[in-house]
């Protein structure tokens, strides 16, 4: 099950749990971003349910930055949580 209720914040790394459409950051061509993409939060909007994340490819250079809803993120941790 996906914890949607976890706050996301600048920075934050997140991983798509959708098949997003969007435009080639370089040539802006159509490309397919696919489920399980990383990539991190530039921008926080207002709401606190949608976010501007950045995705690169293997070499760092942008190949898309695009508004994502909350819904649409999972949001990645590199270390257990204490209960």
């Amino acid at each position: 099950m996906i914890e949607t209720n976890e706050k996301i914040e600048m920075l934050d790394v997140v991983a798509l749990t959708e098949r997003v459409t969007a435009m080639d950051f370089n040539t802006g061509e159509q490309v397919t971003l696919n489920r399980g993409l990383v990539g991190a939060v530039v921008e926080c909007y207002d709401d606190g349910e949608s976010f501007e994340v950045e995705f690169v490819d293997g070499d760092g250079q942008t190949v898309a930055m695009i508004p994502v809803k909350k819904t649409s993120l999972l949001k990645l941790s590199y270390a257990p949580t204490l209960v």
